[in-house]
């Protein structure tokens, strides 16, 4: 992983609040109620709401999930053999904390009570579900987590505490885990933000809204495989614009530009996204060619492998025939591994 990506996944833990799990509550305890009591009568009020939005959003989520398990007429399936079960494959019964879920926000309204909670517990995973919560709430969710993300900015550099445990570098194991479990939202608020004005918005974002179209943008469509079809479109039309700036007045494209469209236009694996391939194959230079095949294999279905054919008929340098007939021989399982 690069360290431009690595970077960002580090800053979507530090900056707001991307996503998080049921447990951020194990994290740093509430005041005891003895501390609460003693509190003046304004603290005490505000503490009290806070821990009670908190309690609400736990109480919607595991409502949910409770709602789900009946629908779906299951349990949740018990790990070991206690009770003559029969034994389970072994990665069945690994133990791994549930998956992170975000809460459920009546409005973006109730994110206020329960991101300062969570500052004052120094919860991040308070936090990262809070922010999972209102990218899933779409453009009302958007500019919320905007201003949360400011707040939280200033928080940190008043707050050494903060500092010192949001800015941990352990904690990038955790932003993974949320960029993989968020991965759609999260690129749907980088297509959002690529049609803001920059001026102005956090440098966290900021990130995510100029490398949409590179690695940033390939890595989540990694974790998120594709499929879906608004984060398609909005991604073909950020790839368009991509190659029409970089198209010089010669009419051959090729250098870096073409070579990040192509990466993202690999990982879509849609019909729309194999003919921009083709398309973008009879604007780039001979050397750029080699890369758009190695692309349609990654895309790897079957108008993918027929379109790579299509380029093979097209293409006059031999050398890159040759890698073509190979690439394809050994995707039909044709060639010796």
């Amino acid at each position: 992983m690069s360290k431009a990506a690595a970077g960002f996944l580090l800053a979507a833990v530090l900056g707001a609040g991307l996503a998080g799990g049921y447990f951020g509550r194990d994290l740093v305890a509430p005041p005891p109620r003895a501390a609460v009591r003693d509190m003046p009568a304004q603290d005490r009020i505000a503490t009290l709401q806070a821990e009670l939005a908190v309690l609400k959003a736990e109480k919607e989520y595991l409502t949910g999930r409770l709602k789900q398990v009946s629908e779906a007429g299951a349990e949740p399936a018990a790990h070991g053999t206690a009770g003559g079960a029969a034994p389970q494959p072994a990665a069945a019964v690994l133990t791994r904390r549930a998956l992170l879920a975000p809460f459920v926000l009546a409005s973006v309204d109730d994110a206020d009570a329960l991101f300062d909670d969570a500052l004052a517990r120094i919860d991040l995973e308070t936090v990262l579900r809070l922010g999972a919560a209102l990218l899933a709430m779409r453009q009302e969710g958007y500019e919320k987590f905007l201003a949360l993300l400011g707040e939280l900015t200033r928080a940190m550099e008043e707050d050494r505490h903060l500092r010192w445990f949001f800015q941990d570098e352990r904690n990038a194991g955790l932003g993974m885990r949320w960029c993989a479990e968020n991965a759609d939202n999260v690129l749907r608020f980088g297509i959002y933000l690529r049609g803001r004005d920059p001026y102005g918005l956090p440098a966290e974002v900021s990130a995510l809204r100029d490398r949409i179209d590179g690695d940033i943008g390939c890595m989540l469509l990694g974790f998120c495989g594709g499929g879906d079809a608004e984060i398609e479109q909005g991604l073909l039309s950020i790839y368009g614009a991509q190659v029409r700036a970089a198209l010089p007045e010669n009419g051959r494209l090729e250098g870096p530009e073409a070579e990040k469209a192509i990466d993202g236009l690999a990982l879509l694996r849609s019909d729309a996204a194999t003919e921009a391939l083709l398309d973008l194959a009879e604007h780039v230079s001979p050397s750029v060619l080699g890369t758009i095949a190695a692309a349609l294999i990654v895309q790897g279905t079957p108008r993918a492998l027929a379109a790579l054919r299509t380029l093979r008929a097209q293409a006059s340098d031999p050398s890159l025939v040759e890698d073509i007939d190979r690439m394809l021989a050994r995707r039909q399982g044709q060639a010796a591994r």
